[in-house]
């Protein structure tokens, strides 16, 4: 792993549903750097997970621990949201979280 390939979008027009679908913006793809990317689906936290979180606490429900008011974990520079430490409520929930996460990592890059 070095990195998460990523594409911008817009929202498209209308389709015949009433949706707007976004639509990939040609020349805006980037790669972000990365050591792991963890794939946020499964109902249960894999050993190989907790394997490759070396120095990340997990709590007794099985879910990783974040510090506080924070999605900060106990390893330094790792941030971790949605059913990874909420256990699973609602796709708006998990929206929510990855957003505050995205912030509080934006933060500790620029230091």
């Amino acid at each position: 792993m070095t990195g998460l390939k990523v594409i911008r979008t817009r929202l498209g027009t209308l389709d015949a549903s009433g949706r707007r679908r976004p639509e990939p913006q040609p020349g805006s793809e980037h790669v972000i750097a990365a050591d792991l990317v963890v794939e946020a689906i499964g109902q249960q936290v894999e050993e190989s997970l907790r394997l490759a979180l070396e120095g990340v606490e997990f709590n007794r429900a099985g879910l990783i621990a974040t510090r506080g008011d924070s999605l900060a974990t106990s390893r330094p520079g790792v941030f971790a949201a949605g059913d990874i430490v909420n256990g699973g409520t609602t796709v708006v929930r998990a929206v929510a979280e990855g957003t505050r996460a995205a912030r509080e990592i934006d933060a500790y890059v620029r230091g």
